[in-house]
């Protein structure tokens, strides 16, 4: 498998479906979100907390948030959907996540975590035009990488046909 390569206009992309602008993030993003459904506790450039360990938080935003904003943030880990919700108290509202901290870990942290995500899901993806791979790491990186259901190992029809 060759590498992805994406260019830096399907990165803004992302990022600003994310966020929008850097004007409404500092207004309504610098602090974490629950943004509903399935997702956990998010915060920066659609960082999900809920979807990450405590030891990965604590790598990825190391040097980046206060330790204490960190110690707060990794109770969020694990917790999904309602749990998510029920979690955002106002100690995890009250951690700031300013967006250049956000937009180093999205491009250093999250981006080559979920462009291996990508790879291994859709192998041809490496052939691809940086533009399309982009759009295609966007997908995974909204939707996640499962093809199928989750908990099974068949492909139904219908299920996540969207991602096949």
């Amino acid at each position: 498998m060759g590498k992805l390569i994406i260019s830096n206009r399907a990165i803004d992309l992302t990022i600003t479906e994310e966020i929008t602008s850097p004007a409404y993030y500092n207004l309504k993003l610098i602090s974490p979100v629950w943004p509903g459904g399935a997702s956990g506790v998010t915060g920066g450039i659609g960082y999900d907390f809920g979807h990450n360990t405590p030891a990965q938080i604590a790598a990825d935003w190391k040097y980046k948030l206060p330790d204490n904003s960190i110690q707060v943030l990794k109770r969020v880990s694990g917790l999904r959907g309602e749990a998510a919700k029920k979690a955002l108290t106002v100690q995890i509202r009250a951690v700031k996540i300013p967006l250049e901290p956000a937009m180093e870990v999205f491009k250093l942290r999250t981006l080559p975590r979920y462009a291996a995500l990508t790879v291994r899901a859709f192998p041809g993806v490496t052939d691809l035009l940086p533009d399309a791979a982009g759009v295609i790491l966007d997908i995974v990186y909204n939707r996640g990488p499962r093809l199928n259901d989750s908990g099974s190992k068949e492909i139904k029809e219908g299920a996540r046909s969207e991602m096949r």
